[in-house]
């Protein structure tokens, strides 16, 4: 600013000025902090700022702009990677013509996009400053003579297609012209020493100022003046923007279809016939080539990478979402590692190899090391090349992930080599491992954090469900699958996806269904026979629950499978709970639980145990209750277990209240309530809080927090506590009694107040502030 300010009054040589200014205020004008001063159009002098010209404004990026002279002030060398189409470019001149007024000699624009032969960049690079070099002397060293003694911000244009001899020149400057500060523009880094990347993302999708939707709405008001969108139009023009990512380049080139379509229409084409972004043809006749569509933008990036790197891209399409390195690492391993061809039998052919591991493929010798390396160095080119994006999580790991548009692209270009089948393969195979491992690490300790690890892969789970039950008509895929849903139903059942869960193993059981083709053997299918059951039971569908149990028992017997009979019969023992049929619920549940102790299974005998002592509870034999709960309790603390402990103190203070020890039934309430926060599902929440209630009753003191916890457990359960408390009746009946027993002690009047302020409790307050009572009350 000091600079412009001085050639504005005519001075040539603002030294003297440039040293008093540091003298006064202790650091150089060129870092000196404060608001980026505005664009100054010189003429064509010393600092004159050659920048070309936009004939459409700039929108948004004011957060980058900001950031990008935050980062000139203390680098000498700024890249701006990012896809292309992204807005690098625009970014660059917007942030140029203001950053050119902290150099004396202002800014020279460097275009290399058409740039071709080694020594083009320094030749194109003398063009943009105007000057020729000695004869008989290298350009390079020429072109760092010239700039030995300026002052100058030097930027650098689309870089990444002559990526070793831009990085040349650079060095050579930053290390002779010790003036010149560099900001360029490439999807892949430059990779000299002292180089400061800050990536280019798409523009927001949300709907404030400086987002996509301001871009798409700027650019269709320029070809209709006085467009006005109603709330219609402005929710498919939002969709508009989702669907291209908040790529300004796609918006640009959609923004121009605006003129003769609605945003309705477009969206619509967006949707069928033009599928993605890549099929938009730019209008724009002095676009560059490499911007004449999204496809070409696209191919443009494909062609700079390696054939290892392209192979990754199309292999990590499959993926939706963010992904571990490890997962995306063994699903984009190259074919030759596999030791298979692929072709359409691909997929199946390495579902067992793949789902050993990530360097299983290629043996344990030095070639499978080699080929996991060049798999991880070709994902770290993608990210170079900004076709990936490396998003750092909360605990410091990265996952990696891929725009729309991109992933479309790497499909496309997956489906040209035939290689589809296979890579959906491995991809099935890997979390196919990845179930596996979860299912036999949940009954234990961390069952909170597995529940969190197995919700942070679901959309890569469901991917791989869907993949294997319906696109596939690989025998193999389908069975792959179904041992998927096995080994994921604790997961549906302790996270709340219970219909999910029964869609999923109502679908294996159908794509399955032929054992004269050999898709699943016995054991797995039986174990998805009874694994439905039960979900059909706590969903409270009970005759699907008791055919699809008595299914199950009947093959496990043919097959003499032990364990899967003992859960057939458990599930049977259920529905007869719930049915309120309790004399057969305990005969089935003893039978159940003898199986259990014969295979030793530590889940099983404490689901039995816990069941067998809600059904001796229920019909009243409190003794013969509380020995099975006690026992339940002794398998969950010596596991580990904690999600179904919560179940288990709960019908330990259910019959602790039967028998009137309310001071029992607290104490057991207050530990069942502390951190079960930490578990999803509203379920067990829901009965511990009406179990709070009834020992409140049950004493006849601290009514009216009784009725505010008795409030917070209706809205917990938004959907009737007789459908979500999967039609217990034992349960849905003392709730019903409970309030009217709350009615007549506080009068509906203050029933009411106290009902408004349990409505407003949200459930983790609700938990905390039931534990804390039945703690002070035990006290």
């Amino acid at each position: 600013m000091l600079s412009a300010y001085l050639r504005a009054c005519g001075v040539t040589d603002d030294t003297a000025w440039r040293e008093l200014w540091t003298r006064l205020n202790g650091r150089s004008p060129a870092t000196v902090a404060g608001p980026v001063p505005e664009p100054y159009a010189g003429g064509g002098g010393p600092g004159a700022v050659y920048v070309p010209e936009t004939p459409t404004s700039f929108v948004g990026r004011a957060r980058e702009v900001g950031r990008a002279h935050e980062l000139l002030a203390t680098t000498r060398l700024l890249t701006l990677t990012g896809l292309g189409g992204v807005g690098k470019t625009r970014l660059a001149q917007q942030v140029a013509r203001t950053a050119a007024l902290h150099h004396r000699d202002g800014a020279r624009w460097v275009e290399l996009s058409e740039v071709a032969g080694p020594g083009a960049v320094v030749l194109q690079t003398l063009a943009a400053l105007g000057e020729v070099t000695a004869p008989g002397t290298r350009p390079l060293t020429g072109l760092v003579e010239l700039l030995r003694d300026r002052n100058l911000l030097l930027v650098l244009d689309n870089c990444e297609h002559a990526l070793a001899p831009t990085a040349e020149v650079v060095a050579g400057v930053l290390r002779h012209a010790p003036g010149v500060t560099v900001l360029a523009t490439s999807r892949r880094p430059l990779g000299v020493g002292g180089e400061h990347l800050y990536e280019v993302l798409p523009l927001p999708l949300t709907t404030g100022p400086g987002g996509a939707l301001d871009l798409l709405g700027a650019r269709a008001r320029a070809i209709l003046p006085g467009l006005d969108w109603n709330s219609r139009d402005q929710e498919c023009a939002q969709r508009i923007c989702r669907r291209l990512d908040g790529v300004p380049l796609a918006l640009e080139i959609t923004a121009r279809r605006l003129r003769f379509l609605s945003p309705a229409q477009l969206l619509s084409r967006l949707d069928s016939g033009l599928r993605d972004a890549r099929d938009l043809r730019n209008a724009d006749p002095a676009a560059p080539r490499r911007h004449s569509s999204m496809r070409a933008v696209l191919d443009w990036s494909h062609e700079l990478c390696s054939p290892e790197e392209q192979w990754a891209w199309a292999a990590f399409s499959v993926f939706v979402g963010q992904v571990e390195p490890d997962a995306a690492e063994a699903v984009c391993a190259p074919v030759r590692a596999a030791g298979t061809a692929g072709g359409a039998a691909g997929g199946a052919a390495l579902t067992t190899e793949a789902a050993r591991g990530p360097s299983s493929a290629t043996g344990t010798g030095p070639s499978s090391v080699t080929a996991a390396g060049a798999t991880l160095d070709a994902l770290a080119g993608l990210v170079d090349h900004s076709v990936l994006t490396a998003v750092r999580m909360p605990d410091g790991s990265h996952r990696l992930t891929m725009l729309d548009s991109v992933r479309e692209y790497g499909r496309s270009r997956l489906a040209e080599r035939g290689r589809t089948a296979l890579v959906q393969g491995r991809h099935l195979a890997w979390w196919v491992r990845f179930a596996r491992r979860a299912c036999e690490r949940w009954h234990g300790a961390g069952q909170a954090e597995l529940i969190k690890a197995v919700r942070a892969e679901l959309t890569h789970l469901r991917r791989a469900v869907e993949y294997g039950l319906v696109e596939s008509t690989d025998p193999a895929a389908a069975r792959a699958a179904l041992e998927l849903v096995a080994d994921l139903w604790w997961h549906c059942v302790a996270a709340g996806s219970l219909d999910e869960g029964r869609r999923w193993t109502a679908r294996a059981l159908e794509r399955t269904a032929d054992p004269s083709r050999g898709l699943a053997p016995d054991r797995s299918r039986t174990r998805v026979l009874w694994m439905g059951a039960y979900l059909d039971a706590i969903c409270g569908d009970m005759r699907a629950a008791m055919r699809g149990a008595g299914t199950a028992a009947s093959r496990a017997r043919r097959s003499g499978d032990t364990g899967a009979l003992a859960w057939s019969l458990l599930v049977q023992g259920l529905v007869r709970l719930l049915r309120g049929e309790t004399d057969r619920a305990v005969a089935l549940t003893e039978r159940s639980l003898a199986q259990f102790r014969t295979t030793g299974d530590p889940e099983g005998l404490q689901y039995a145990h816990n069941q067998l002592g809600t059904a001796y509870g229920q019909a009243g034999d409190t003794d013969r209750a509380l020995t099975h709960l006690t026992d339940a309790l002794e398998v969950a603390r010596r596991t580990g277990e904690e999600w179904h402990r919560g179940y288990i103190l709960w019908s330990v203070s259910v019959v602790r209240l039967d028998r009137g020890e309310t001071g029992a039934a607290r104490e057991v309430l207050a530990e069942a309530l502390t951190g079960r926060h930490r578990f999803p599902g509203r379920r067990c929440p829901a009965m511990l809080l009406d179990a709070v209630v009834r020992c409140a009753l049950a004493e006849g003191r601290s009514l009216r927090e009784a009725a505010v916890l008795h409030a917070a457990t209706a809205a917990i359960w938004p959907g009737g506590a007789e459908s979500l408390l999967f039609a217990f009746r034992a349960v849905v009946d003392r709730r019903e009694e409970s309030r009217a027993a709350l009615r007549n002690a506080l009068g509906a009047e203050a029933l009411a107040a106290a009902e408004a302020e349990g409505a407003a409790l949200t459930p983790v307050e609700a938990m905390e502030r039931a534990a804390r009572h039945c703690a002070a009350e035990t006290l």
